[in-house]
């Protein structure tokens, strides 16, 4: 398949990039490492008049830590570099593992923290080629008036599939935002509207810089863990992010973050409520990773049924809190699969 006709623009500054996207609104894309765009390009589910490619600007690449002001990721910085740095994979267990899970390696070396964060939301029927959805016509996502996956649906439920937002959720993480109106900064889980046809919540000229992370307190232990068809290249079916530490042998601090199961990453309290204060005990962790199967929400917007996909936010919860609990006991955060960069 080949890409509809476009002016690439590549602006020399943080100003110029963000006035082209605010002069362009709609008719102007972004380009960083491009792993999603340019699939999605070639089946004419987007068609730009400008494609601007933010990459090599100097205030996305940075990839810093210092132990009172936290981790700063430019939205730039390769996904693989995040799975591969030292600090991350030590400090922040769960961020280098869902860096690392981004379908397979060729795609972690050009795809780009702020491409994973911001990736569009996914449907079986909107992500195909033109021809394809040629067959019904334009969907709720297209601008059309039905909806091809869900019954009688009257709003879109396409499905947000990124791999690192709910880690970053899970360390209190911040992004930093450029637009004309200067800078900003935001909760992460407030880069997302809820809503599958518009899901990422930036005002014309707006991208992000960077994502803030705070130093975890002393024994957090961290995991990630996803569901997928197929581990070299799929996108998630259901994704979880667990932070916490042990505090005389109780759950404390627990942060635990869905992603794959509705039209946003979303945090779940159900979880953190059923582990907070009480020991990771087997009756403790099942009752909470029931908890996280009741809160998730999944429709038929991917190839697997909804009860299905249930079922497994259920089982990858009790792996990732497991795991969590095991690094926190070990006092060790690099995740075991990634010890040999593997």
């Amino acid at each position: 398949m080949t890409m509809p006709a476009f002016d690439y623009v590549r602006p020399d500054s943080l100003e110029d990039a963000c006035a082209l996207l605010e002069r362009h609104g709609p008719d102007a894309m972004i380009l960083a490492g491009g792993t999603d765009l340019l699939v999605s390009l070639k089946q004419r589910v987007f068609t730009p008049r400008y494609v601007v490619d933010i990459k090599r600007l100097p205030e996305l690449q940075r990839l810093d830590f210092d132990e009172s002001e936290g981790l700063a990721v430019g939205a730039s910085t390769k996904l693989w570099d995040l799975s591969q740095s030292e600090v991350v994979r030590h400090r922040y267990a769960a961020i280098a593992e869902a860096a690392h899970s981004v379908a397979a390696i060729a795609q972690q070396t050009m795809g780009t923290l702020g491409g994973n964060l911001c990736l569009d939301t996914r449907c079986w029927y909107f992500n195909q080629s033109e021809m394809w959805r040629g067959t019904l016509g334009p969907c709720l996502k297209m601008g059309g008036e039905a909806c091809f996956v869900v019954k009688d649906a009257t709003e879109c439920y396409a499905n947000y599939s990124g791999d690192t937002a709910p880690a970053f959720m899970v360390f209190g993480a911040e992004v930093r935002i450029a637009g004309p109106k200067g800078a900003r900064t935001a909760p992460v889980h407030e880069l997302y509207t809820g809503d599958g046809k518009t899901p990422i919540g930036l005002e014309p000229g707006e991208l992000v810089v960077d994502a803030l992370v705070p130093t975890p307190a002393l024994g957090t232990g961290s995991a990630y863990k996803k569901y997928r068809l197929r581990d070299s290249v799929d996108f998630p079916l259901a994704g979880v992010a667990v932070a916490l530490r042990l505090e005389e042998g109780q759950c404390a601090d627990v942060q635990v973050a869905l992603t794959a199961v509705g039209c946003a990453p979303e945090r779940s309290p159900k979880v953190e409520e059923a582990l907070t204060g009480n020991p990771p005990t087997e009756e403790v962790i099942g009752a909470a990773a029931k908890a996280a199967r009741s809160q998730a929400r999944p429709l038929k917007t991917t190839v697997m049924p909804p009860p299905h996909r249930k079922r497994m936010v259920e089982l990858i919860v009790k792996d990732a809190i497991q795991s969590a609990v095991s690094r926190c006991r070990s006092g060790s955060e690099v995740p075991e699969a990634m010890e040999a960069g593997g």
